[in-house]
This record gives C-alpha cells, sequence and structure tokens, in this order.
C-alpha cells in the first residue's frame, strides 16, 4: 500500500499548529527562564532583547492562529500577516547572525597561552613586557537569578582571556576558560541562525505557492456558483 502525500493546503495547516505549538511553548519556557544571547551584549541589552524576543514569540503565536483560519474559512487575507511577519523575522535573523560573525573574526581564537590568576578583580601577567591590555568585554547574563559571565582581558601579543564569575556584584573572580570557549559559542549561534533562516524560507515559499493556489480556487468556486445561478434562473 503506497503512502498518500500531502497536499499543499495540509502541509500548510500543520505549519501553522506546528508553529502555534513552538510559539507555546517559547513563551513560556524563555519566558520564565530569560535568554542567552552569548558573549557580546550587556545586562542591559539582553533585557531589551529578551523584551523584544517575547513580542515577536505573541506576534508569531496571533499570525500562525490566523493562518490556520485562513486555511478553514478559507480567506486570503489572513495569510498576508504571517507572510509578512515571518519575512521580516527572516531579515532580523539575517542580521543577527551576521553580528555574531562580526564578533567571530574580532575574537582571538587561540587557546591560552598565559596562566590566569586573579585577587579582587586584578590580573596577574605573566611577563612584563606583556603589560599592553586591551580590554574586550563580551557579557553573558540572566538579570533573573543575578548571575553574569564575563570574559574581557585580551593581551596585544596573543591570546589572554578570563572569565570571571560574579554573582549579585560581589568581589572575586575565577578563571576557567579562554576565548575559543567564546568563538565556538559565536559560531554556533550563527550556524544556528543560518539554518533557522533557512528552514523559514521554504515554509514562506509552501505558504505563498499556497497563498497563489487558493486565489484560483476561489475564483474556480465563484466562477461555478455564478453558473449555477444562471442555470437555476433559466
Amino acid at each position: 500500500m503506497g503512502c498518500t502525500s500531502l497536499t499543499r493546503g495540509d502541509t500548510v495547516l500543520l505549519v501553522s499548529v506546528y508553529g502555534t505549538a513552538i510559539a507555546v511553548a517559547l513563551l513560556s519556557v524563555l519566558g520564565l527562564h530569560g535568554h542567552d544571547f552569548g558573549p557580546g551584549f550587556s545586562t542591559f541589552t539582553t533585557d531589551i532583547l529578551h523584551q523584544v524576543c517575547l513580542s515577536v514569540y505573541g506576534i508569531c503565536l496571533m499570525t500562525n492562529l490566523l493562518l490556520f483560519l485562513g486555511l478553514v474559512l478559507p480567506l486570503r487575507p489572513l495569510l498576508v500577516p504571517w507572510l509578512t511577519s515571518h519575512v521580516l523575522l527572516c531579515f532580523a535573523l539575517a542580521a543577527f547572525s551576521c553580528y555574531y560573525l562580526i564578533l567571530y573574526v574580532q575574537t582571538e581564537c587561540n587557546a591560552m597561552q598565559h596562566p590566569c590568576s586573579t585577587t579582587a578583580g586584578a590580573v596577574g601577567l605573566a611577563d612584563d613586557d606583556q603589560a599592553t591590555i586591551h580590554p574586550r568585554p563580551y557579557l553573558i547574563s540572566d538579570a533573573r537569578t543575578g548571575y553574569s559571565l564575563t570574559s574581557s582581558v585580551g593581551i596585544h601579543n596573543g591570546a589572554y582571556d578570563h572569565y570571571e564569575n560574579v554573582e549579585d556584584g560581589g568581589a572575586g573572580s575565577e578563571c576557567v576558560g579562554g576565548n575559543h570557549v567564546a568563538c565556538t559559542v559565536l559560531l554556533g549561534y550563527s550556524s544556528s541562525i543560518v539554518a533557522a533562516i533557512i528552514l523559514l524560507t521554504y515554509l514562506i515559499y509552501l505558504v505563498q505557492d499556497f497563498f497563489d493556489k487558493l486565489k484560483y480556487q476561489l475564483k474556480e468556486l465563484s466562477n461555478q456558483r455564478t453558473n449555477q445561478e444562471l442555470e437555476e434562473q433559466r
């Protein structure tokens, strides 16, 4: 018994159902636990982007519900908000991906070449001639837990970063990693966003194709009704 392929309408219906479920999951989980945008974002920026992302999830939820109603009724105008919002989402994700790539290029991704020791916020250097420090702060924070992870110090002739664990603005720090960790995070975020853009582009193609087909289907239904009314009048 051969497997039956889904029609374009059934596929778009699945898109609306899964899109609604994903939007609800993101609102419920990330709305409580917050977002982690990786290195390169301050606490203030993280809080603003957190609110923006929650608004985006809410818009996605509403547009997916409208998409579902547009399939059931059917009404073509109800598909327009979904198409518009997700096209804009693709552009926003592309900008985020480019920003992560810029941070990746600007970050020295070599392994740590010097020992790291900090006491009360001070960093000890291995050699006296390596006193030129170029701080480049990368901050990962969660304002809801009061915990932040900061990567800062860079030396002019090599990669030298330390991570400071700061809880409740307290004193003291502990060296736990290097720039290669930040590079892995940045590259992973950028790659994930590119994959999400490709998936969204395919979904937009499916909905747009159904949007065009629905136009001709509604015209055919209108013509059939008109012909039936003319036959009844005769």
